[in-house]
């Protein structure tokens, strides 16, 4: 099934995303939600080729961007995942299906990094370094064990 923002009417990585418009956590100028989305689309600049894991159907119909209140990108190698979550809704990351299925990467090895606008926490089974861009003042390391048990 292919998937379409504008069908979907989701433009949240508008919002939880930085981009030379806005920093994240605040709506990006010339985006009108539920309105169209972008209104520069045809000629934006660096988020032209952006597409979140909803979108390039890697995740499930639970994890459109706009009704979790979160936006799936890959990180740094292909087992590694960062959640931007809306900050109006900042606990959505906890919540079940989710919460349980970031868990799961972890203990496939990956490291899941969840971003509530300029706030960071790292779910690692253990932690070797920040990720690219973080303020060591921002950031949270967790480990598995902290989260509950199975």
């Amino acid at each position: 099934m292919s998937r379409s923002c504008l069908t979907a009417g989701c433009s949240l990585c508008c919002k939880v995303l930085t981009s030379e418009f806005n920093n994240a956590g605040t709506w990006c100028p010339n985006c009108r939600p539920g309105k169209g989305g972008c209104m520069i689309f045809a000629t934006r600049p660096k988020c032209t080729g952006f597409e979140c894991g909803w979108l390039q159907g890697e995740l499930g119909d639970h994890w459109q961007p706009n009704k979790c209140h979160m936006v799936v990108r890959a990180g740094d190698s292909s087992e590694d995942l960062h959640v931007n979550v809306d900050p109006a809704y900042p606990d959505a990351w906890l919540k079940e299906p989710y919460h349980s299925e970031l868990r799961a990467q972890v203990k496939l090895g990956g490291k899941v990094t969840v971003h509530v606008g300029n706030k960071y926490v790292v779910i690692a089974d253990s932690f070797d370094g920040l990720p690219k861009g973080a303020d060591k003042n921002k950031l949270k390391i967790v480990l598995p064990e902290a989260l509950g048990k199975d």
